[in-house]
């Protein structure tokens, strides 16, 4: 599967699976990664934290699918999950390193971190 359809395809499934939120997310006008890690903190803004988890989930189920017979986009030590907690460290990370990335969105920012944090080896069987 060529790299377009690949990152079309994780965009939907990332989607999907954070929809759910989007209607209270929808209402804050969430723009930017900086944006929702600075929610993130605040404890009346729960549903961020709901939101993060489902993209979360979308980015491993992306990875899964591409354990059938694709190339993975990522590969973390076996003991870690990408989790919600996880990708909003990974993308604090990253706004500080670079204040700049913090306008891109959320999703496609968390995702290129957790590809260059956890690249796969070139030669994986």
């Amino acid at each position: 599967m060529n790299q377009s359809i690949r990152a079309i395809l994780l965009i939907l499934t990332v989607t999907m699976v954070s929809s759910w939120a989007s209607a209270e997310i929808s209402d804050v006008q969430l723009k930017s990664a900086r944006v929702i890690t600075d929610l993130a903190n605040n404890k009346e803004f729960d549903f961020v934290k709901f939101y993060v988890d489902g993209v979360a989930a979308g980015i491993r189920a992306a990875n899964a699918s591409a354990l059938r017979g694709h190339r993975e986009s990522f590969c973390p030590p076996n003991n870690l999950s990408i989790s919600g907690d996880l990708l909003l460290a990974l993308v604090r990370q990253a706004i500080l390193k670079n204040v700049e990335v913090g306008n891109f969105s959320f999703e496609i920012l968390a995702m290129h971190e957790v590809e260059t944090t956890f690249p796969c080896a070139a030669e994986k069987k």
